[in-house]
């Protein structure tokens, strides 16, 4: 049978015509309104999306109150009967057509009697009592494809005829095989919560699905979650297991988010590895300590199976992206996990909803993320040299930053090669070091700290000097954090600041135009030099040792430079005054001399200086970081406070600083968005929960970008100043974030509809 099938569908494509149609008109009446839970919809006086083989009685649970079902005629229909094309849904004198796609001749049956109704249809030679039954891949026309779809579902193929109406139903879903003693709730992609339950919280599970509920943890009720995301964006949320009595062998999986037609998103399961944090700078508990927190982190994929103790959790992590291409509305998949024995002991529903604008593949946040080549290589891929082999992996983890919106500092291959060309012309690489950085770069034009290689960096100059795009996206990284003078030469000093003088100069000679960017971490005045003396561990006034006068450090930067970069601590407000000469946050004589921070920000900018920032093993919490100890809020707040000011790059120190440490422990302020996938068994990068915070702190930038454009800057500003004052005060919770957040993709949606 399904050989003739195949026949018939391959004979039906030679045919090209195409019938458009449009439903009659029929005004809406007051019928009682549809359940969440049901999956139809009223619309122009039909009743649409009634699966075949449903029963009067199923037609009326779909509604929110009383209704009849008659059949053609008007004569009311009994309960156990099967509804048919153009029966009807009444109440008083209302009614509603109902609609079954793929039934066109009324007899309540889908069969071949179907299939050559819609053959006639398709060909022309007939028209169904309501063509939209016709349309069985609901794409607004009748074609080839509604024929092969209608053959499909009589021989017994898993096709769905027509359009699934749905919306988000939060109810929590009873499993076939129903596990009380295991919970599963949804978190937002911000939490990151311990694998163990702090033992304050006593979890109490009933023997019935829905009353699952602990002491202390609400979360435990959120059965379902909707993400909301716009075109080219990517979005995700966590899904919590919690085993009261300990579990093994289980498994999960995720079906493709679907809408009512049948287009899916992209997506992805990925399981949580937690991490040890470890305290190796003595900030909590002392050098090389562990800080008793093991966090997630790590996204390896979905193992077959998996065990989770007793009074222990596991997290699953669940991202969706949606192309530029993506039709808006809503999309739902869902999640099921079975026991060691294949049974479905879980399952819940999730949805994304995409609004209807795009974002740009370009982000306006720039971004220059260090990440050590040997470090890579011999921890990720046991290689030695920059081999094929080696180039290839360095691609995969640089591709990965990127499709998180954020640039390794070194492209995969030196500028002056063609090979490079393709990541310079590449939209989504908004920076690349010509030289300079540290950690093991892809190529040496000179390393920060140390000279210019003059001949090969003038040789990249004309080479891309006359393409403005190039010209751009370059930047040198030549000199790191200049005139610390609390402690002496030991770091440079104020050396760097000579260093960083010796730099300039050069390039103004053989890169004219270079974009230089130096990090200030601690903005202190240049004649106050303390000299350390180490037998005492006391420090000394040391007068004007280098004679740069009664400056600070940004002063001395911006004569050599052309991108700020002072550390966010800088940004601290109020400016304060403290007797430590070493205070490193912005003081009252700064403000005297210099005026506030946001005056200095104004000043670069009016002179055509770059503004950006960055951060390192401080700020700590509460302010915010992208350092594992920080929490996400922290994570993706800092990229609004960016946008607050002004600040159009971000430069981060590391991105897999591995170095020897065992594997699930990472220093608490490591430089690690990504892990090695050599460490689990699969190729290429395992990826990182912040990592996929920070795209999405990015992307919100494109949203402010956006509707700034549409309603004002000082419209937007009112959003953001209900989560961010100053980098000192801004909201903690995440529920105070994302509802801001989605507020302005809805508000972005409506001002492009009218």
């Amino acid at each position: 049978m399904k050989k003739l099938i195949s026949l018939i569908i391959a004979l039906t494509f030679v045919a090209s015509l195409c019938a458009s149609f449009a439903p009659p008109a029929l005004a809406d009446g007051a019928l009682p309104a549809i359940l969440d839970s049901a999956e139809v919809a009223l619309r122009d006086g039909y009743l649409l999306g009634v699966a075949a083989g449903s029963s009067a009685a199923d037609v009326k649970s779909y509604f929110d109150g009383e209704v009849k079902v008659c059949d053609g005629t008007g004569t009311e229909r009994a309960d156990g009967e099967t509804v048919a094309s153009g029966w009807l849904a009444a109440s008083g004198e209302t009614a509603a057509v109902i609609l079954i796609a793929g039934e066109l001749n009324g007899d309540s049956k889908i069969n071949v009697r179907d299939v050559i109704a819609l053959m006639r249809f398709f060909v022309g030679k007939d028209e169904p009592d309501y063509d939209i039954v016709a349309d069985t891949v609901p794409d607004g026309t009748v074609n080839a494809r509604d024929v092969i779809a209608l053959m499909r579902y009589i021989v017994g193929y898993d096709v769905v005829l027509g359009e699934r109406f749905f919306k988000v139903n939060t109810e929590r879903v009873a499993a076939p095989s129903e596990d009380a003693s295991l919970a599963l709730f949804f978190e937002d992609s911000l939490q990151k919560d311990a694998r163990v339950f702090s033992q304050s919280i006593e979890v109490v599970f009933a023997d019935t699905i829905g009353t699952q509920t602990p002491v202390e943890n609400a979360n435990i009720d959120v059965a379902a979650y909707e993400m909301k995301l716009a075109r080219n964006e990517k979005e995700s949320c966590q899904v919590e297991l919690y085993s009261a009595s300990g579990h093994n062998g289980l498994s999960a999986s995720l079906t493709p988010f679907k809408n009512g037609r049948g287009e899916t998103l992209d997506s992805q399961l990925l399981f949580v590895d937690y991490i040890r944090l470890m305290d190796t700078g003595g900030t909590l508990q002392g050098t090389g300590k562990f800080t008793g927190a093991v966090v997630p982190d790590a996204l390896p994929p979905m193992p077959d199976t998996f065990n989770i103790n007793a009074g222990e959790r596991q997290g699953l992590y669940i991202e969706v992206s949606a192309n530029e291409s993506t039709p808006a509305g809503l999309y739902r998949a869902t999640l099921t996990v079975n026991n060691a024995a294949g049974e479905t002991v879980k399952t819940a529903n999730v949805y994304a909803t995409v609004w209807d604008f795009t974002l740009p593949v370009e982000s306006h946040t720039k971004t220059a993320f260090g990440m050590g080549m040997w470090g890579l290589l011999f921890r990720a891929g046991k290689y030695d040299d920059l081999s094929d082999n080696g180039i290839g992996l360095y691609i995969q983890y640089y591709e990965y930053l990127l499709d998180n919106r954020l640039n390794g500092w070194c492209l995969p291959y030196n500028p002056i090669n063609d090979e490079a060309d393709r990541w310079m012309d590449d939209p989504r690489v908004n920076t690349f070091l010509v030289a300079g950085g540290y950690s093991g770069d892809m190529y040496n034009n000179g390393g920060c700290g140390g000279a210019v290689e003059e001949q090969t960096v003038a040789a990249i100059y004309d080479k891309i000097k006359d393409n403005e795009t190039w010209m751009k996206k370059q930047m040198f990284y030549m000199t790191d954090e200049p005139g610390i003078i609390w402690v002496g030469d030991e770091w440079g000093g104020q050396d760097k600041l000579h260093q960083a003088e010796d730099v300039y100069e050069t390039l103004l000679r053989v890169f004219p135009g270079a974009r230089i960017n130096i990090p200030v971490a601690k903005d202190f005045f240049q004649d106050t030099y303390q000299e350390y003396i180490s037998a005492s561990g006391t420090f000394r006034p040391g007068g004007d040792r280098w004679g740069w006068g009664h400056v600070d450090t940004l002063d001395v930067c911006a004569r050599f430079s052309n991108v700020m970069c002072p550390c966010i601590d800088i940004m601290s407000t109020p400016a304060v005054d403290l007797p430590d000469t070493f205070n490193y946050q912005y003081t009252k004589e700064h403000e005297r001399l210099y005026g506030t921070m946001v005056d200095r920000l104004d000043a670069w900018r009016n002179e055509g200086k770059e503004i950006w920032w960055y951060t390192a093993n401080s700020p700590h919490p509460p302010m915010a970081n992208i350092s594992q100890r920080c929490t996400g809020v922290q994570n993706r707040v800092m990229f609004w406070e960016m946008y607050k000011y002004g600040v159009e790059g971000f430069l981060y120190w590391a991105t897999q600083d591995w170095g020897a440490k065992k594997r699930h422990q990472i220093d608490i302020d490591g430089g690690v968005l990504m892990y090695p996938g050599s460490e689990y068994d699969t190729a290429g990068c395992v990826a990182c929960q912040r990592t996929g915070i920070l795209r999405d702190g990015i992307e919100d930038v494109e949203y402010f970008y956006i509707a700034e454009e549409l309603l004002g800057r000082e419209w937007v500003d009112s959003f953001i100043e209900r989560v961010v004052r100053t980098v000192n005060d801004f909201e903690q919770e995440s529920e105070a974030l994302l509802s801001v957040r989605n507020e302005l993709g809805d508000a972005i949606e409506k001002a492009l509809a009218e």
